[in-house]
């Protein structure tokens, strides 16, 4: 955090070092619960259909508008954590498919 290199991530259920208050926290969907430490890193645990652990250096506890709707129409906010890992999984995910595309292996000969 002191060179301004941030980080956001999923989590295991059962990676160790993690506080007990959050990881067991019981939700319901569209919840969350999370916890900061005195350095930044935020460790958050939000459920949808399945719970998601996050853990980040960047985001706060902030819900954001997914820009989806519910079958009531209403808008369906997510943690902002959770979208913007999926939107930096996604570029990472059209990269290696541009990449799949052309082989970079060359034929070598021995000498």
């Amino acid at each position: 955090l002191v060179r301004e290199t941030h980080l956001v991530g999923t989590l295991r259920a059962n990676r160790k070092g993690l506080p007990a208050e959050v990881m067991k926290a019981p939700l319901k969907k569209g919840e969350m619960t999370a916890l900061e430490n005195p350095d930044g890193i935020v460790v958050t645990k939000w459920k949808d259909k399945r719970e998601v652990r996050m853990l980040s250096t960047v985001h706060g506890v902030d819900y954001i508008d997914s820009g989806k709707k519910d079958k009531n129409n209403m808008p369906i906010l997510k943690p902002l954590a959770v979208i913007e890992y999926n939107r930096a999984k996604m570029v990472i995910d059209v990269s290696n498919q541009m990449s799949s595309y052309s082989t970079a292996v060359r034929k070598s000969r021995r000498w």
